[in-house]
């Protein structure tokens, strides 16, 4: 996972001291065609599930996704993934998740 804090930054959502926001961002490795995001649910949080845009993906291009808490993997193209959006289940209050994502070859 270290290697991806040396790629393109992207916040995903405003920065928010409030403890019912939720918190994302994403770190792309774009010569690489894959990264990660972290998102946080707050302790105050009542949404379980949020959806988040990511940036500097290939819009035709296939992306593996898996959620390292979670069994499985999902599979998404770049255009939904920055049109539609990322979704990311936190049942914890507080709670985190990380996912990897990786472009098809």
């Amino acid at each position: 996972m270290a290697d991806y804090y040396y790629g393109d930054y992207y916040p995903l959502t405003p920065y928010s001291t409030d403890d019912s926001a939720w918190l994302a961002w994403q770190f792309d490795q774009p010569e690489r065609g894959e990264g990660m995001v972290q998102a946080f649910r707050r302790p105050s949080s009542p949404l379980e599930e949020a959806c988040f845009k990511l940036r500097g993906l290939d819009r035709k291009a296939r992306y593996t996704v898996r959620n390292l808490d979670a069994p499985g993997v999902a599979e998404f193209s770049g255009q939904e993934l920055m049109d539609k959006g990322l979704p990311v289940a936190i049942r914890e209050q507080p709670g985190a998740a990380v996912v990897t994502y990786k472009q098809l070859k």
